[in-house]
């Protein structure tokens, strides 16, 4: 009977083990998908932080043009002895 019981126990540990073995297989494939969506993941932010750099800069430019623009439209919109002789 102790016998049985001892296979029993061997047969169930090694089933065990075999799950648990599984299980961090499993586990190690998560952890290689998540790193490569981590790595996705900076790519993108990375790529998001150039786009508002270039956003940025081209919304300056488009202030400059519109200052530049309205400084032209001001002096062309000003009488005749308004205007700046050069």
């Amino acid at each position: 009977m102790a016998l049985a019981m001892a296979i029993g126990y061997v047969l169930n540990a090694q089933h065990e083990i075999h799950r648990a073995n599984e299980d961090i297989e499993r586990l190690s494939d998560s952890v290689t998908e998540l790193q490569k969506e981590r790595e996705l993941l900076h790519k993108i932010d990375t790529q998001l932080a150039v786009m508002a750099s270039q956003i940025s800069s081209i919304a300056s430019e488009v202030d400059r043009q519109r200052e530049w623009r309205e400084r032209i439209e001001d002096v062309a919109e000003s009488p005749p002895h308004a205007r700046r002789r050069h």
